[in-house]
């Protein structure tokens, strides 16, 4: 399964927007997202901050994509539609494994010399 990934916190933009300013951007980022085939919205939800080791993002988005393309396409869609202007985010690109591949890929590792 591949998923596109979106960790944020509104930036300045967003904050000095009035309500109806935000409504109009937050519809439009939707537009350009539900316009994409291959990819499905997963849901979106606030960070929740007391998490051990919690990111410094508030909010969360997470899309299954059809592969690369439509990964690529979401991305490019995001961009278009004002995302990075609204929010300060971190964009995650991957492909699920079983916890056993993505074990042995980890352990796969180069080991650096001199450390433990």
């Amino acid at each position: 399964m591949h998923l596109v990934i979106q960790l944020w916190t509104p930036a300045m933009a967003f904050f000095e927007a009035s309500p109806l300013k935000r409504a109009e951007a937050l519809g439009e980022i939707h537009r350009a997202i539900e316009a994409l085939p291959g990819v499905e919205s997963l849901g979106w939800g606030a960070i929740d901050a007391s998490a051990p080791n919690s990111t410094g993002r508030t909010w969360m988005a997470a899309w299954r994509v059809d592969g690369e393309q439509p990964g690529d396409a979401l991305l490019a869609a995001l961009q278009a539609a004002g995302w990075f202007h609204w929010f300060d985010a971190t964009s995650v690109r991957t492909e699920l494994a079983p916890s056993v591949n993505a074990e042995e890929a980890l352990i796969a590792i180069p080991h650096i010399e001199g450390t433990l």
